[in-house]
This record gives C-alpha cells, sequence and structure tokens, in this order.
C-alpha cells in the first residue's frame, strides 16, 4: 500500500522500496528502478477513501519523469488531482 503522502507500508508492499516510488505532485506517484519489468498495473484507492478515482499506467504521460516504469493518479469526485492511499499490483 502506498499512503496518500507517497510512503510505502513495508508491511504491505512486496518487492517495492521507498526508493521505488516518488510523489510528483498532487495525486502523481512514479515507480522507478522495479527490479522486474511490469507486463500490467492495477490500482484501487485505499478503503479509507470513499470516494474519488484512481488511474494507472505503464506508459506514464506526465508529470512523472522520463525513465518512470509506472504511473499512479489519484482524484477526488469532481477528478482534481488528489492525494489518496492506495494498493498497487504489478504483474
Amino acid at each position: 500500500m502506498i499512503a496518500y503522502f507517497g510512503y510505502r507500508s513495508a508491511a504491505r508492499s512486496g518487492h517495492l522500496s521507498q526508493g521505488n516510488v516518488s510523489r510528483a505532485g498532487a495525486g502523481a506517484y512514479c515507480f522507478t528502478g522495479l527490479s522486474f519489468t511490469p507486463n500490467n498495473i492495477v490500482a484501487t484507492l485505499d478503503s479509507s477513501f470513499t470516494s474519488g478515482f484512481v488511474t494507472a499506467s505503464l506508459t506514464p504521460f506526465g508529470p512523472c519523469p522520463v525513465g518512470t516504469q509506472a504511473e499512479v493518479k489519484t482524484f477526488d469526485t469532481s477528478g482534481t488531482p488528489a492525494d489518496r492511499s492506495f494498493s498497487v499490483l504489478f504483474i
């Protein structure tokens, strides 16, 4: 799980380290330096956030920097980027 400010939960993060995730701006999280090549990504909002939505992509389109392997963006119900805790699954 990734907390709303970009901190990784060690107990629930498998093969991710804190160095693999960074927050690029409100609701924008970048994954780099992964020890594997992801073929797919799935993200869901943490249950503490009952409103809003999340997108996940292996083709980052900003604001993550060049070289980013995956990007997750979280939004409030109006579609405005907003920090939300989420879980991510790489396949």
